[in-house]
Formats: C-alpha cells, sequence, structure tokens
C-alpha cells in the first residue's frame, strides 16, 4: 500500500495454467485457422507455434493477469478508481517465447475510491419518482431514425421515395442540353427528405434509377 487511497499490487501469472490455457486456445485456432498452403484445421501445430504462438502467448499472459486481478478486486471488495497503471521502477520480463517462458509479474498501481458521506440527505428524506410513458409515434420514429442511420444500404428498382439515398451524376451541359467536353461534372449522395427545392424533390420523387434531369 503505498497511501491509503493508492495500492500497489503485485501479480503473477502461473506457468502452468498459462501452459493449460495456450494449449486450449491453440487448439482452437488450428481447428479455424485458414492458410495459403494447408486445408482448415490441417496446419501442423509446430508452424502454427512459429507464426501465431508468440501473439496468443501474449493474449494468454494478459487474460490470465486480468481474471487475476478482478479476482483480488473481488475477493477484497476493492472500488478502484479510474484504470490500474503500471508502476514506476518495475520492468516486467516480457520474454514472450514459446519454447522458453516461465511465470510472468507485473505491478501496477491502482487507485481505490475513498468513503465518503453525502451530506444534507437522510432516510426519511422523500423524492419524485417521474414515471415515464414513451408513446409509439416516438418509439417508430426512433426505430426509423435508427434504421436510416445503421441500415443497410441496398439497390432497388423501385419508385423513389422521401427516405431514399440517391447517387448523382451532375455534368455541366451546352445551351442544347448536350454535355460539355471541358464543363463541371460531380457525384454526390443526397436524402431525398433533405432536399429543400419543393420543384427538384417533386422531380426526383416518383421516378425511378438511371433517369436524368436538367436544371436551369
Amino acid at each position: 500500500m503505498l497511501t491509503h487511497y493508492l495500492h500497489r499490487l503485485k501479480l503473477q501469472s502461473n506457468r502452468l495454467t498459462i501452459l493449460k490455457n495456450l494449449k486450449q486456445t491453440l487448439k482452437k485456432y488450428k481447428n479455424k485457422a485458414q492458410i495459403k498452403g494447408f486445408r482448415k484445421g490441417m496446419i501442423p501445430m509446430n508452424t502454427l507455434k512459429k507464426m501465431y504462438g508468440k501473439s496468443l502467448l501474449v493474449d494468454t499472459v494478459y487474460e490470465e493477469l486480468n481474471d487475476l486481478f478482478n479476482q483480488y478486486l473481488k475477493e477484497q471488495k476493492i472500488n478502484t478508481l479510474g484504470s490500474p497503471l503500471p508502476s514506476e521502477g518495475f520492468e516486467p520480463d516480457l520474454n514472450f517465447d514459446m519454447y522458453n517462458y516461465n511465470s510472468f509479474t507485473f505491478h501496477f498501481d491502482v487507485g481505490i475510491v475513498p468513503e465518503y458521506q453525502i451530506a444534507g440527505i437522510s432516510e426519511s428524506d422523500v423524492y419524485d419518482f417521474d414515471d415515464v410513458t414513451i408513446d409509439s409515434t416516438t418509439i417508430d420514429e426512433n426505430i426509423q431514425d435508427f434504421l436510416k442511420r445503421h441500415g443497410k444500404p441496398q439497390e432497388v428498382d423501385e419508385p423513389i421515395e422521401d427516405n431514399d439515398i440517391l447517387e448523382i451524376q451532375a455534368n455541366e451541359l451546352n445551351e442544347d442540353q448536350t454535355p460539355f467536353d471541358k464543363g463541371w461534372s460531380t457525384e454526390f449522395s443526397v436524402l431525398v427528405s433533405s432536399i429543400k427545392d419543393d420543384e427538384v424533390k417533386t422531380k426526383l420523387l416518383s421516378q425511378k434509377i438511371g433517369f436524368s434531369f436538367v436544371l436551369i
């Protein structure tokens, strides 16, 4: 303990636990790995260790350290403040060698939430609780908004509607409405419902993909 509100933890991994967990991880990875030159699940274990062993060992060690850390907090009933930080002056041995490793030791400084009391509140105090009712219209509007923002775009061959997103190619024309060779040209996307010009929106609605129109 450094101070009442700052503890120093020493976490030491168990080599046998790492060995067991790493073996299971390698087996799972072997079964699902798709590596050029080998059929799925048929890559030799030694080849797998050479290619991915170190990264899988690192993941296995940090998973165990995370489990040890959470287990300690649960057993000691500690509420931490912020995230643990590596302790200064303690350099961990990061020898992640698949064929030659021992246990790993890490030191962390952990902030502890201090005990506190909220003044001006007693058990006899009474407070209002708002029971909020959300109408179906608001729910439907939020669902539609969510679908717009996170839905998967899909090209359709149907009349354009107010909530469609259009990909438009715009080209500058000559006076006879033929393409101007050295004119301005661009491509952009637009949500139909966001178009403020009623004339333009009216021209777009009920049309289908591939149609063209002229704006003067």
